[in-house]
């Protein structure tokens, strides 16, 4: 496993910001920095946050939130983005509340590794066409650098970069790695934050700490999925998403020196 140098980026108003090179690919390459972020929400970012992407010259974003977390949670949006874009991935529940509206209406208790991982094989066979437009942005040199992100940075955002570091021959080890910092970067702060919300309330949130974080064995179960029903992420994106080879020859181009 390689250790990818200074991907986090600390910001004041949001938790999982990093940038998702420094990986080692396809023949020895390095996963080139500077070309592609994920984060979580950008809804409480402060001016200096604002400021840092400015410097990052961060162009496009792509939000992989739903009609009802958008509209509770907008994002603020720094002077070079030029291209704002969502593309939804949310099934019916998220879009009628959210998850701590479902915990504070005692309809969610508890949540497995295995229950999140389903949840992901759901989002790759019945969303994935929505991760298409960020392969493609990628493949674009008008379009980067580019961001993309979700509520927490770690689902739909996790999934969307196994995609890309699988693409460019990222080992299955070191996108695992990547997938679990949301636990070192966000998974903190929340369980604090949350925990101090329900408690009072008599709700219990160990049994779900595995729907606030990132358990490796869900991502195992999505990486498992791809390889045993598509033979791999690259048979994924080519023959259930439609790209074309083409198109992942040039996310590598844009990503590997």
């Amino acid at each position: 496993m390689t250790s990818p140098p200074q991907t986090y980026i600390p910001l004041e108003g949001a938790l999982n910001l990093r940038d998702i090179g420094g990986y080692r690919a396809l023949d020895g390459a390095i996963v080139t920095t500077g070309v592609v972020y994920r984060s979580d929400n950008l809804n409480t970012l402060t001016d200096a946050d604002l400021d840092v992407f400015d410097e990052l010259g961060v162009r496009s974003v792509f939000d992989f939130r739903g009609d009802r977390e958008v509209e509770l949670q907008p994002s603020r949006f720094w002077s070079c983005v030029d291209n704002p874009v969502r593309v939804p991935i949310a099934d019916d529940t998220v879009q009628e509340k959210t998850f701590v509206e479902r915990v504070e209406a005692r309809e969610l208790v508890e949540v497995t590794d295995t229950e999140v991982g389903e949840s992901y094989i759901s989002i790759l066979e019945e969303k994935g066409h929505q991760f298409g437009p960020v392969l493609r942005a990628i493949a674009s040199p008008t379009r980067r650098p580019l961001l993309f992100h979700c509520t927490a940075g770690k689902d739909r955002t996790g999934l969307a970069a196994a995609l890309i570091h699988g693409i460019c021959g990222v080992s299955r080890d070191d996108i695992i790695h990547d997938f679990e910092l949301s636990n070192t970067y966000r998974l903190p702060a929340r369980v604090a934050a949350l925990k101090d919300r329900f408690e009072p309330m008599g709700i219990d949130i160990e049994p779900l700490i595995p729907a606030l974080g990132a358990p490796p064995k869900a991502m195992e179960m999505a990486l498992d999925h791809l390889e045993a029903n598509h033979g791999g992420v690259d048979g994924y994106v080519v023959g259930r998403l439609g790209l074309s080879t083409a198109t992942t020859d040039a996310v590598r181009a844009a990503l590997l020196p």
